[in-house]
């Protein structure tokens, strides 16, 4: 029985000399001999050959997804009273935006005596192919130098930060500009330039904020819960450490990386009581959602189950997954006892995290990461294995 098993597992995996891409094709009915336990919601299948992946060459998804999701004691369609949208309003309604921060620094020694030729060395530093920036003396007859005015432009609209106390020896009071034109409140002062240490090197900073967009899919029903979770499965698959917890009414959003910032489309800022315009810019923010929107309330459909199915692979490398990380290749909505073949045009990877694979394990999870009910009808899962695409 074992060679029976492990030559119709040789017969379905689909390989390429491991030149380019294949595919492997699981079943919870397969390598019985291997696994007795095997059962449809968790099972390990014994390859017929080991697969040899080397770090960073290679990288997995899941192609394709065929099991009941089975859950005792619940009717095959829940009863929806009122068909409502998150998005589809008006255009581009439905589309987060992820800020991410950058930064460059220009530095240029102090080596001049005056604020005159400093000046000059500093305008050749800094202006470049994107940016243009100058510091313009600005004489009075009679008075000599009276103000400084600086002029910035950046096709990127960048924001410039330059060093404390050279803004205070040129008069202003400000040290963080953006593209325009600017005069100093007061006259530079060369007594405070000469205090400024010679060979000193003076950091400018150039930064700006770059938006990328994380389209959001109408969840499957109209429900605080169903929204959340649909927004934290697109930021994960998206790989950005942004994770959200709920408790009552209380919405934890953790945003892990400092260079990143949130801003959910301005009908979702509404809908949890937040200013429309609002952005998530600390690492932790405290959102008390308005009552009548919880699960509880009777405008909402609470089905009290899970709402996805999570696809676990053992072979795979972890993602962040909110506060956590797990080896999660797939959230796939519920389908209420519906035996259903799911097909991904879109399919997410990761990368191995074992070089020599001989066996792989799946688990089908629910919500609350447990082995969903077991069903007496096999899952299968196809896995795509393909070269790192540069």
């Amino acid at each position: 029985m074992k060679k029976k098993y492990k030559k119709l597992l040789c017969q379905i995996i689909q390989m390429n000399k491991m030149e380019n891409d294949f595919y492997v094709t699981l079943s919870s009915s397969a390598s019985l001999d291997y696994y007795p336990d095997n059962k449809s919601s968790h099972f390990r299948n014994q390859l017929c050959k080991n697969l040899e992946l080397p770090i960073g060459v290679y990288e997995i998804g899941l192609s394709e997804a065929i099991f009941q999701d089975y859950q005792p004691n619940l009717p095959p369609t829940p009863v929806i009273p009122e068909v409502k949208k998150f998005f589809g309003h008006t255009k581009d309604d439905d589309i987060m935006t992820v800020l991410f921060h950058t930064t460059s620094a220009f530095r240029v020694k102090k080596d001049e005596a005056t604020i005159g030729k400093q000046l000059e060395k500093i305008n050749a530093r800094l202006k470049s192919d994107l940016v243009e920036f100058a510091f313009t003396r600005i004489y009075e007859k009679g008075q000599g130098v009276k103000n400084i005015k600086i002029h910035f432009t950046d096709k990127y609209k960048h924001s410039i930060m330059i060093p404390q106390n050279l803004a205070e020896a040129l008069g202003f009071d400000q040290f963080s500009f953006q593209p325009g034109e600017y005069i100093s409140k007061r006259a530079p002062n060369e007594e405070l330039f000469r205090q400024i240490p010679q060979d000193h090197l003076f950091t400018f900073r150039l930064y700006r904020w770059i938006e990328n967009k994380v389209k959001v899919p109408e969840p499957e029903t109209y429900s605080y819960d169903m929204l959340i979770m649909q927004i934290a499965m697109e930021l994960t698959l998206a790989k950005y450490a942004i994770g959200f917890e709920e408790e009552g009414n209380l919405l934890k959003v953790k945003i892990s990386d400092m260079h990143l910032r949130l801003k959910f489309p301005s009908q979702i800022n509404t809908y949890l009581g937040l200013k429309s315009d609002f952005v998530f810019t600390e690492p932790e923010t405290d959102v008390y959602v308005p009552d009548d929107i919880l699960p509880s309330s009777g405008g909402e459909v609470n089905l009290k189950t899970s709402l996805f199915t999570y696809v676990h692979c053992d072979i795979v490398e972890n993602q962040f997954f909110g506060s956590t990380s797990r080896p999660i290749l797939r959230l796939i909505p519920k389908s209420m006892n519906k035996v259903e073949q799911h097909r991904f045009d879109s399919v997410y990877y990761l990368e191995p995290r074992v070089k020599d694979v001989s066996s792989i394990g799946i688990q089908l999870l629910d919500d609350n990461f447990e082995i969903i009910s077991h069903s007496e009808i096999p899952t299968t899962i196809i896995l795509h294995f393909r070269r790192k695409r540069l």
